[in-house]
Formats: structure tokens, C-alpha cells, sequence
């Protein structure tokens, strides 16, 4: 009984302090959008997103359902590197536009680590434009295979609290 108010505490804990943390309903496995199928390999950037909803249109100064919200970034990979920063909207790819978290998924699967690509998005209503060069991920794997997202953390508390029952 220790264990799961221990757990309970901590669920508590990752809902309260962070904010994009998503509900139980929501959650997934998958802590990154651009992970390959294989966790080991393919090319990484760095981020953790989510599908634009009309209820984020207001606070993303958006217009339209398009594009991927970026959750979380990852400072010492491609990512932070470029400039992207949290609550940026990813727009598109190579001028590739973006629609879906899976098809983002898919456009950085697609392009080999160490090519440069340039990433459209919008940042409080305006355009931006930047470039990041992908990284390998097994370069990653030891350095960052710790590094998950908000809803990965919820995910991963979860599953213990109810393996715990």
C-alpha cells in the first residue's frame, strides 16, 4: 500500500509541474516524434510533439489545424541547437508542409543523419525560419535514452501504478 501512495505522489507530482503533461487518455508509448521504428537508429532531432487542436488555435496565434506543437527540446541535440524552443509550431520540412506528428515522423525517418534541413514554423503567430543539421540517434542512445517527455514520464508512472495493483 506504501508503493502506490508513493506512486500516487508522483502521478501528482508530473500533472502539477508540468503543464503539457497530457491526460490518461491520452497517453502514449511513444515519448518522441522523431524516433525511427527502431529506437536504436535513423535520424534525431530532438523534440517532443503534439497534433495542433482547435482549443491550442488561441494561444499558438494560429489560424488553421496544421502543423505539430513542440512539446519539449532536447538543448543538446539538433534541436536546441537550431533555435527550435518549446511552443514553437512546426509548419514544415524542407518546404515539405507538415500535417501530423506520424507524418513528421516519417519526413525525418527519411532524411539520412547529418544532412542540413530547414524547418518552417511559427512562433507566436510569426514565421520563422531555421536550419538544423539531423543527428545520427545511436550517437544519442547512451547521452539521452533518459531524456522523455512529460507524457512519456505520466505513461511510464502509470503503467507502475497499475503493475502495482
Amino acid at each position: 500500500m506504501k508503493q502506490v501512495a508513493q506512486i500516487a505522489c508522483v502521478l501528482f507530482v508530473i500533472f502539477v509541474s508540468v503543464p503539457s503533461a497530457r491526460p490518461a487518455a491520452q497517453l502514449t508509448s511513444d515519448p518522441f516524434a522523431f524516433y525511427g521504428e527502431e529506437p536504436w537508429g535513423g535520424s534525431y532531432l530532438g523534440v517532443d510533439t503534439e497534433d495542433i487542436t482547435n482549443e491550442r488555435l488561441g494561444a499558438l496565434h494560429l489560424k488553421d489545424e496544421r502543423g505539430v506543437e513542440v512539446t519539449m527540446v532536447d538543448q543538446d541535440a539538433p534541436a536546441g541547437k537550431a533555435g527550435i524552443k518549446e511552443h514553437d509550431v512546426i509548419l514544415s520540412i524542407n518546404d515539405q508542409q507538415v500535417q501530423s506528428v506520424e507524418q513528421l515522423r516519417r519526413l525525418i525517418h527519411e532524411i539520412p543523419a547529418g544532412r542540413t534541413i530547414t524547418i518552417g514554423i511559427s512562433r507566436e503567430g510569426q514565421p520563422v525560419t531555421l536550419r538544423a543539421q539531423l543527428a545520427e540517434r545511436s550517437k544519442f542512445a547512451g547521452l539521452h535514452q533518459t531524456f522523455l517527455g512529460p507524457s512519456a514520464l505520466a505513461h511510464f508512472a502509470l503503467q507502475l501504478l497499475v503493475g502495482r495493483e
